[in-house]
């Protein structure tokens, strides 16, 4: 009798340990994305972007890509949304803003407007902005 008491209390103890456990688990794995700060940044033509990252863009661009590339102390963050099958696309940073871990750029890819003349050539558009590094890996979210 003494032996079944114990063996059901040892049941339960693993059940309570395994719960917690996994609990502890979970909570572990929460990725803090609060927003410490907006982050300043300047929109650059192509024509102002280092010849290295011009030769990243052009090797990636028939895709949709995303890459970083610092410099001098500068950090140079481009998104493009591979080819598109005529002019007059834009694209634009939504946010841009630093959490505890990294730094997150929101981008937005807008269409031809419809009152807008476009022609039927290849295009590539991307946004390529620059800011100051501040050592952090960076997320894109479009």
């Amino acid at each position: 009798m003494v032996l079944k008491k114990i063996k059901r209390l040892s049941t339960g103890v693993v059940v309570i340990l395994s719960v917690v456990i996994t609990a502890v688990g979970c909570i572990t794995k929460v990725e803090v994305t609060e927003k410490i700060r907006d982050l300043k940044f300047t929109v650059l033509e192509k024509a102002e972007l280092p010849n290295e990252l011009k030769e990243k863009i052009s090797k990636n661009k028939e895709k949709a890509f995303h890459l970083t590339y610092s410099d001098q102390g500068e950090l140079y963050i481009v998104e493009g949304y591979g080819e598109k099958p005529q002019s007059g696309y834009s694209v634009k940073v939504t946010e841009f803003y630093e959490t505890a871990e990294a730094i997150y750029i929101h981008t937005e890819l807008d269409g031809p407007p419809r009152d807008e003349k476009t022609k039927e050539i290849v295009t590539y558009p991307y946004i390529a902005v620059k800011t100051k590094e501040i050592g952090k890996p960076v997320q894109f979210h479009n």
